[in-house]
C-alpha cells in the first residue's frame, strides 16, 4: 500500500527539518511512502534547508519538492500536493507539526484490514504514549457525524488519512474553514466509511482549529463559516435543510466569543 504525505511549507526554515525527520524516523511499517513538500514561495531560506535535507537523505522514502511561483496560500499548496500524489491514501503534515514515531506503523494495518475511506485521529502538543495496536480505539462513525461536526469541528487536518480522491480539493477562495468544507464534502459522499481513532498520533506546533486571537481574525473565521455553510448547502440538500440550525449555532457562537 502506498501513502502520500503532503507537506505545505512557507517560511518554515526553523521547523521544517524536525517535521521531515518525524516522517523519516518512523518506526517500521509496511507502507511505500512518498513525501511531497510544496513550498509556497518562501522568503526565509526554507528551500535551501529542504533541498539540503533531501540531498542528504539515504533512506527508502521518496521525497519530491514542488514550488509555487508566488505565494498562494496553504490550500493551493495542499491541492498541488494532492494533484501530484500517487498514493492509495493521502495524509497531511504542516511544516510546524510532527508525526508521532509510531503513526505509520499504527495506521498501516488499520487501513489494510478495514474498509476505510476517511480516518482522523487525535493530536497532542507534546510527545505522548500511544496504546499498543491490539488496544487501539478505532470507532466507525455513523451518518450523523458530518452534520454534528459542522457545529463543533473535531477534525484537525494534520490528523486526517483520506483515500486518494481526484475530484475533491480544498476551496482556494476561502481563507478559513476550507478544510472543514472539504472533509464534510467527502464524508457526505454515498457509501463513505468514516472512522475515528482516539490515539494522539500528531504533535501540533500550533493551536488546532483556532485563529491567532485577533478580533479581526475571529471575524474573518465567522464570515468564512457562513460561506462554508452556503457552499455545502449548494452541494447537499441535507445541509440545505439544516441551514437554519447552523445559522442559529453560528450566531450563538459569535455572541459567546465576542
Amino acid at each position: 500500500m502506498k501513502l502520500s504525505i503532503v507537506v505545505p511549507t512557507y517560511n518554515s526554515k526553523s521547523s521544517i527539518v524536525n517535521t521531515l525527520e518525524s516522517i523519516s524516523k518512523q518506526k517500521k511499517h509496511g507502507f511505500l511512502v512518498e513525501v511531497i513538500v510544496v513550498d509556497d514561495a518562501s522568503e526565509d531560506g526554507s528551500i535551501d534547508v529542504i533541498c539540503s535535507y533531501i540531498d542528504n537523505y539515504t533512506g527508502e522514502l521518496v521525497f519530491r519538492l514542488l514550488k509555487n511561483e508566488f505565494n498562494q496560500g496553504v490550500s493551493k499548496s495542499r491541492n498541488v500536493g494532492m494533484d501530484n500524489s500517487t498514493g492509495d491514501y493521502v495524509v497531511f503534515l504542516d511544516s510546524d507539526d510532527r508525526f508521532h514515531e509510531s503513526k505509520l506503523a499504527i495506521i498501516e494495518p488499520l487501513l489494510a484490514n478495514n474498509s476505510i475511506d476517511f480516518l482522523f485521529h487525535s493530536f497532542s502538543h507534546e510527545d505522548s504514549v500511544v496504546n499498543k495496536a491490539s488496544h487501539l480505539s478505532l470507532v466507525k462513525l455513523n451518518i450523523f457525524f458530518p452534520f454534528l461536526n459542522l457545529i463543533k469541528n473535531v477534525i484537525c487536518t494534520p490528523c486526517v488519512v483520506v483515500k486518494n480522491v481526484k475530484d475533491y480539493r480544498f476551496n482556494e477562495s476561502m481563507t478559513h474553514m476550507e478544510d472543514l468544507e472539504l472533509w464534510t464534502s467527502i464524508m457526505l459522499k454515498p457509501k463513505v466509511n468514516v472512522y475515528r481513532l482516539k490515539e494522539k498520533l500528531t504533535i501540533l506546533g500550533h493551536v488546532a482549529n483556532e485563529g491567532d486571537g485577533l478580533s479581526s481574525n475571529r471575524s474573518a473565521m465567522r464570515n468564512m463559516e457562513l460561506v462554508m455553510f452556503l457552499s455545502l448547502a449548494n452541494k447537499f440538500i441535507s445541509v440545505k435543510l439544516l441551514l437554519p440550525v447552523y445559522y442559529l449555532m453560528h450566531k450563538i457562537k459569535s455572541i459567546l466569543k465576542d
